[in-house]
C-alpha cells in the first residue's frame, strides 16, 4: 500500500506521517529530504536550479541557500512554478523508485498533486490546521519573521483543496486527537466518500460536502454525525450539540435559524427575526434564505434533499441534490 500525505507548510505532515508509519510498520519517504539530498553540485537538479535562479541563491558559491530560495518562490508564483517543474522532472523518478522498495510506504510530500504522485497512491490524506497554527509552526521551525511566514501560506493551496481532492483529511491542531483520526481511517470508521469529507476537530466529528467546497471558502457548512432529535423534551441536548458544532467552526451558536420542515413548499427570508431552533415563526417552513453574513441556517436532512445556496464569489444561486447512501 502506498499512502500519500500532503498539506500546506506548517500543517504537521511529518508528525502524522511518522505516526502512520508506526501504525502500519511502513517505510517513510520524505519528498523534501530527497529533494534536499539532490540539491548538491554533483546532481543535474542542482545545476538546473542555479541556471534558473542565478548564483544569488548560492551560499559560499557551492551550496544552495534554501531559505533564500524559499523566499523567492513564495514571493513570485512564476518562480515557484519553475521550481515545481524541475522537481517533477528530477525528484519524482527518485521518489517512485524508493516507493517500490517496501510493502507499505508513506510518501510525505507538500507537492503531492503537483508532482502527480497521487496517481501511484492507494490512499491520499490531507493534513489540515488553521493558518494561525501553521504560521506559528513555520516561524518556530524555520526561525523566520511573521510576515515571511504569512507570505508562504498565502502562496500555497487553500485548505479546501485538500478536502476536495484527498480521500481523507486529518485535522492536526491537537496532537492528542491525531491517533484517533488515523485509527478511524485504517479501521474503516471514517465516512469520507466521493460526496463528503469526514472531519474531526476538538473531538467533534462532522461532514462537509465536497461540492460546496469547490465554490467559495466563505460558505461554512457542516453537520454532526450524531443525530439531533428536535423534540422539545430533548431541547437541552440539542442545544449542547449545536454549541459544540459551532464552537469547532468558531461560529456564534446564538445566530442559528432552523425551519421545522413539515414537508411544505414554504420558504422564509431571514432578516432580523429572533434566532434559534424552536421558534414558532418557522413552524410550517421547509426552507430559509438570507443575505445576512452573521446568520447560520440549519436544516434536518432526509435521505434525499435539495440544497440551495448563494455563492458570493460567482454571485449565483446553486442547487445540489444529494442522496445520502449511508445511515449517518
Amino acid at each position: 500500500m502506498i499512502i500519500g500525505i500532503t498539506g500546506i507548510s506548517g500543517s504537521g505532515k511529518s508528525t502524522v506521517s511518522e505516526k502512520i508509519c508506526k501504525t502500519l510498520n511502513a517505510k517513510l519517504i520524505d519528498a523534501d529530504k530527497i529533494a534536499k539530498n539532490m540539491q548538491n553540485p554533483k546532481e543535474e537538479y542542482f545545476a538546473k536550479i542555479v541556471e534558473a535562479f542565478g548564483n544569488e541563491i548560492l551560499e559560499n558559491k557551492k551550496e544552495l541557500n534554501r531559505k533564500k530560495l524559499a523566499y523567492i518562490i513564495f514571493k513570485d508564483k512564476s518562480k515557484k512554478d519553475l521550481l515545481d517543474k524541475l522537481t517533477l522532472k528530477y525528484v519524482v523518478p527518485k521518489i517512485k523508485e524508493e516507493a517500490q522498495k517496501a510493502k507499505n510506504v508513506v510518501i510525505d510530500a507538500a507537492l503531492l498533486f503537483e508532482m502527480e504522485l497521487e496517481k501511484i497512491c492507494d490512499v491520499t490524506i490531507g493534513i489540515i490546521a488553521s493558518h494561525k497554527i501553521c504560521i506559528d509552526r513555520i516561524c518556530k521551525r524555520d526561525n523566520i519573521e511573521l510576515e515571511n511566514a504569512k507570505s508562504r501560506i498565502e502562496a500555497q493551496k487553500s485548505q479546501n483543496f485538500f478536502k476536495i481532492n484527498c480521500n481523507y483529511c486529518i485535522i492536526n491542531e491537537d496532537e492528542n486527537n491525531i491517533e484517533n483520526q488515523i485509527e478511524n481511517i485504517f479501521e474503516n470508521k471514517n465516512l469520507s466518500n466521493e460526496n463528503v469529507i469526514h472531519l474531526n476537530t476538538n473531538g467533534i466529528e462532522y461532514l462537509q460536502f465536497r461540492k460546496f467546497l469547490e465554490f467559495s471558502e466563505k460558505i461554512e457548512h457542516c453537520y454532526t454525525l450524531k443525530p439531533l432529535d428536535f423534540k422539545i423534551e430533548n431541547k437541552e441536548e440539542v442545544i449542547n450539540n449545536y454549541k459544540k458544532i459551532c464552537g469547532s467552526l468558531k461560529l456564534d451558536y446564538k445566530n442559528i435559524y432552523r425551519p421545522n420542515q413539515m414537508h411544505t413548499r414554504n420558504v422564509e427570508k431571514i432578516e432580523n427575526e429572533k434566532p434559534w431552533i424552536y421558534e414558532e415563526a418557522f413552524e410550517n417552513t421547509d426552507g430559509l434564505i438570507t443575505n445576512k453574513k452573521d446568520k447560520i441556517l440549519s436544516l434536518t436532512f432526509a435521505d434525499c434533499i435539495c440544497l440551495y445556496f448563494y455563492d458570493p464569489v460567482t454571485n449565483t444561486i446553486r442547487k445540489y441534490t444529494f442522496r445520502l447512501e449511508r445511515n449517518i
